[in-house]
């Protein structure tokens, strides 16, 4: 378990910007990394790189689906509760005769989903606050069962716990020391190249292991455009 307090302390200490960190950081450098890191972090949730942020939900589609966090203060009452959803990474249509098979739809940017066809099975969305989505469906797909992955939005505050893998702890590390480097420039390039190469690392290492980690259906026939009932049937996954 570690600390974002941890963290900044960490960076300083080995981009030597400030040795012996651990003596006591003045307040103007804390308040740098922290707010730094904020970004860092919030960046690196919706690139998908923090796998212990993915969350789950299913609904039943409909032409405007209401998506994120309750918010009893703007009055606006939610179609699907996705608790401090941040980003909507993919949604999934669910086959109605054989529930275990799902089909990835195809997001559209709000302005391109109108021009798709109504049968093709893609969707939108769009933030409307900073606490709630808005999702579009076609037509053909209401009341259909599908299911959303979203991350969920991480709190940063400087004495904020986090119980997760270590790899996650050096790539806050080194991406903290990439950006203090950029702040805070030293006159031989060395640090800044060989923290770069190293955060580089880190993050191929992670989006490797994320990407070994998912489960790759057979898709014989390219299902992105095919139908409702050829979905349905089943063909597309196991051939006929």
């Amino acid at each position: 378990m570690f600390t974002v307090k941890d963290i900044i302390i960490d960076a300083y200490d080995r981009t030597g910007i400030f040795p012996n960190a651990t003596d006591g950081l003045p307040g103007e450098f804390v308040t740098m990394g922290l707010n730094l890191l904020k970004g860092l972090i919030s960046q690196y949730n919706i690139r998908n790189y923090l796998t212990f942020t993915q969350q789950k939900v299913a609904f039943n589609a409909s032409l405007e689906t209401t998506f994120g966090t309750n918010d009893v203060t703007r009055s606006i009452t939610n179609d699907v509760v996705a608790t401090n959803a941040i980003t909507i990474q993919k949604i999934y249509l669910k086959n109605s005769v054989n529930g275990d098979n799902a089909l990835e739809m195809k997001f559209m940017p709000f302005q391109e989903f109108d021009k798709c066809s109504v049968n093709q099975p893609v969707y939108a969305y769009r933030q409307i606050n900073d606490l709630q989505f808005i999702i579009n469906f076609k037509s053909p797909y209401v009341g259909r069962s599908v299911v959303a992955y979203y991350n969920e939005k991480i709190v940063v505050t400087l004495n904020a716990e986090y119980a997760i893998a270590d790899e996650y702890k050096e790539l806050y590390i080194l991406g903290l020391c990439d950006k203090l480097l950029t702040y805070y420039p030293r006159k031989d390039d060395a640090m800044k190249q060989y923290i770069t190469a190293e955060l580089a690392s880190a993050i191929s290492n992670i989006t490797a292991k994320n990407a070994a980690s998912r489960l790759i259906i057979a898709n014989k026939y390219n299902c992105d455009s095919c139908s409702n009932e050829y979905f349905d049937s089943g063909v597309w996954l196991y051939g006929n």
